[in-house]
């Protein structure tokens, strides 16, 4: 999914609008980071598309994410809308 060394280039989204970029965290306090990929109401099953954001933390910190607008509606698969959180070793995630 993702490529160089420390993983820091991310492969363009395929979702209309996706605005998915590499993001450091820098802040101790809430920072809102609001993430557009394609059209929230639409569940048209034209093909697969994607988007992709890589949020770090600076070393001995960690990351506390919370979603205000979750996906609308989910099924197995969520083959309309999705979310999957990669945590470090991209081998432990979960899906909404």
């Amino acid at each position: 999914m993702f490529a160089g060394s420390y993983c820091q280039n991310l492969p363009t989204g395929t979702a209309p609008n996706c605005n998915g970029k590499v993001v450091q965290a820098t802040s101790t306090s809430w920072t809102t980071l609001n993430g557009v990929a394609g059209d929230p109401n639409s569940y048209a099953m034209l093909g697969i598309t994607d988007c992709y954001w890589h949020i770090t933390a600076p070393a001995g910190r960690r990351l506390q994410i919370r979603l205000s607008t979750p996906p609308k509606h989910c099924v197995q698969g969520c083959p309309w809308q999705g979310l999957e959180i990669n945590l470090g070793t991209f081998d432990l995630h979960g899906m909404m």
